[in-house]
């Protein structure tokens, strides 16, 4: 059996629902590391100590102070009065495969298994939360990406590399001879090299086939706000349609409407491109407002969000407490540390679903793999979305 959690008095004005009473509780060792990493307690008003000229202390720049996570007591609470629901503690001590992979990782599995019912149970709370608005950034932002998103290019034309380094080099180059000097007239000679060059320069150029690519599916590294800047200066500069540089896949339509009744509407494809060429060189002077980061929050605005995200969110507090546990080294176990957490799915009740504890499951082609489940899950979210969800509960 796991050990049982004492349900601690928390009715004193010290150790009330936000108190310290669970704080040093031997059982929640492992929730109490991560809740402290996730959700530490914030002191806004703490200010640093400077000693004036005339010797005495006084405050001076205010700093906010990170202090231990009040979550200890709202876990011990809520488990106490029996609002977390879905145990299936008999199947988690009985899962062998599951016990020896704690086990291979030194971990205690009572530990374990309160740290996981907290991660439960803030991850429901927060993914059926309260959902802000957009900041102003994050608003023009969308606006920046949206534009980048539904651009596609191709660079010009270069003919092979041998062809090129002829055309490139003067010593192929078409040059002058006196034909009759009495007149004064030249002759062009061009070399034999260049000629063929030429003409393997046409050709090539005939048969070439432009290569479109989406301007956010660069490599993520390359990405940067200078080499985008670089690439729309350089779409700007060659926006002939005829050479076949870049272009919208449809017509772009940007309608801003005012509260007036007045609308306007933005279809020329190059003005739509400079627009972003303009607002992508304006970050770099925007990230120094901070009001731009300040948004709204409508308590009624409850939201929510679908199975992926709780499967994220759980996936993401437990990965990290695991990220640094290494094996010992016990031979013929798994130390695939997801399909653990996998298995906590089930047996938490994140999900009722029973092929999250499998070691193997059938895909499509009826054939048996290794369970991927919830990695293929959480691929699907929208982790800006997430992060916008504030709890119920556990507030911070």
């Amino acid at each position: 059996m796991i050990a049982k959690l004492p349900f601690l008095d928390t009715t004193d004005s010290d150790n009330g629902y936000w108190g310290t009473a669970y704080s040093d509780e031997v059982l929640l060792d492992y929730m109490i590391e991560v809740a402290n990493h996730f959700c530490p307690s914030v002191d806004p008003d703490c200010f640093e100590k400077v000693i004036g000229e005339d010797g005495k202390e006084r405050d001076g720049k205010r700093t906010p102070q990170f202090l231990p996570s009040a979550h200890p007591n709202v876990f011990g609470n809520r488990l106490g009065e029996g609002k977390i629901d879905g145990f299936r503690e008999e199947e988690y001590l009985n899962d062998q495969t599951l016990q020896k992979m704690l086990s291979n990782f030194g971990l205690d599995k009572d530990k374990f298994w309160y740290l996981c019912l907290y991660v439960k149970d803030y991850t429901l709370d927060k993914t059926n939360g309260i959902e802000a608005e957009n900041t102003p950034r994050e608003d023009i932002e969308n606006v920046l990406e949206t534009m980048l998103d539904n651009i596609t290019f191709t660079f010009p034309f270069r003919p092979s590399k041998e062809v090129e380094d002829i055309l490139n080099d003067e010593k192929y180059h078409p040059y002058y001879v006196d034909d009759d000097e009495e007149k004064g007239w030249k002759k062009q000679v061009v070399p034999e090299e260049f000629a063929a060059a030429r003409t393997q320069y046409y050709e090539e150029k005939k048969n070439w086939k432009p290569e479109y690519h989406k301007l956010m599916s660069l490599p993520k590294e390359d990405l940067t706000q200078d080499t985008i800047s670089t690439i729309l200066k350089y779409l700007l500069e060659s926006n002939n349609h005829l050479n076949e540089t870049w272009y919208f896949e449809k017509k772009p339509n940007m309608s801003l409407r005012f509260g007036t009744g007045h609308s306007l509407e933005v279809t020329n494809p190059t003005a739509v491109l400079a627009l972003a060429y303009a607002l992508n060189l304006a970050k770099e002077d925007l990230s120094k407002i901070n009001s731009l980061d300040t948004g709204a929050i409508d308590f009624n605005n409850k939201v929510s969000l679908g199975d992926s995200y709780k499967l994220f969110q759980f996936h993401k507090m437990l990965i990290w407490f695991l990220k640094d546990k290494k094996s010992l080294g016990i031979p013929n176990v798994s130390t695939n540390k997801s399909f653990l957490i996998s298995k906590m799915v089930y047996y938490t009740g994140l999900s009722d679903k029973m092929e999250y504890k499998e070691d193997y499951i059938l895909n499509s082609k009826g054939k048996y793999v290794s369970n991927t489940l919830l990695k293929d899950a959480i691929k699907k979210v929208n982790v800006k979305r997430l992060n916008k969800m504030s709890n119920n509960i556990y507030w911070q």
